[in-house]
């Protein structure tokens, strides 16, 4: 990159970043060399504490460029993290859209399907699988089903549920469909703040995409 710095960021205390890493983009090899700098909202007190549980923990890096900072909204350019005292699934997914842009897009009154996939880094156990509105104004608006797939051919394994329960096991790959039906109302496309969140077994969603029903 033109400009760049060999000097690293170092976090010091939280939402305080140390020798911010001196970036220019491509086309501002002239701009001040002073564009980029990263942060992470904590928790209340400030700091992270290992013998404490988190059920929800927004990390927000942000980029500044001069004195303007790029907007960050929780669960589209952030990352959450949680952590709990007992040995759990530990369960890393993606979700895919049909037209592949991170949008589920639903005519009124029509479906759309999205594939998920998961792997469990932790302890083998029960898991459940559950989709929700992440925005309260859209609660209602489509309801959601899934189904286990085979991983190669993305066929049902079984009949559709709004809910999943089943052992995952440590390393363990496993593949879904939620088919997601609208219920007649609208939503607006608002990537922001019209999300479809999926749960697995935590209180924080492992993805979520955005919703638009036309």
């Amino acid at each position: 990159m033109k400009g760049s710095s060999d000097r690293r960021s170092n976090i010091g205390a939280c939402n305080t970043a140390n020798s911010p890493p001196n970036i220019n983009p491509p086309d501002e090899a002239d701009a001040p060399n002073d564009h980029a700098a990263i942060c992470a909202k904590c928790p209340d007190d400030g700091q992270l504490q290992a013998s404490r549980q988190y059920a929800s923990v927004d990390f927000a890096p942000f980029v500044s460029c001069g004195d303007v900072q790029a907007a960050v909204f929780p669960g589209v350019n952030s990352f959450g993290f949680s952590n709990t005292g007992a040995n759990s699934a530990d369960v890393i997914t993606s979700a895919i859209s049909a037209s592949g842009d991170g949008v589920a897009r639903i005519d009124q009154g029509r479906a759309t399907a999205v594939a998920l996939a998961a792997v469990n880094i932790g302890r083998t156990s029960q898991v459940t699988l559950e989709a929700r509105s992440l925005s309260n104004a859209i609660a209602g608006a489509f309801t959601v089903e899934f189904c286990a797939t085979n991983p190669a051919t993305g066929q049902c394994l079984g009949e559709r549920a709004e809910t999943l329960s089943f052992d995952f096991a440590r390393n363990e790959v496993r593949t879904f469909t939620a088919f997601i039906r609208s219920t007649g109302d609208p939503i607006a496309f608002n990537p922001r703040d019209n999300r479809i969140g999926f749960f697995f077994g935590r209180e924080s969603p492992a993805t979520s995409l955005a919703i638009t029903v036309q």
